[in-house]
């Protein structure tokens, strides 16, 4: 959970698809480093998947 917001921060799976990891690719998020602890299985997912879209110029 997150303390500065009080909310809970998950990974979201939508028949079999991590929700989060498409939004990141498609530029409509952004990867917080802080909260990758518990996503040890997919953060090297997220990082590039960050830096394609960044270079793609997707997004925000």
């Amino acid at each position: 959970m997150s303390v500065r917001y009080g909310r809970t921060v998950a990974e979201l799976y939508l028949a079999n698809q991590l929700v989060n990891l498409q939004m990141v690719k498609q530029g409509q998020a952004v990867v917080y480093r802080q909260y990758l602890n518990g996503c040890a299985s997919t953060l090297n997912q997220y990082l590039q998947a960050e830096a394609q879209a960044k270079q793609k110029k997707l997004g925000f």
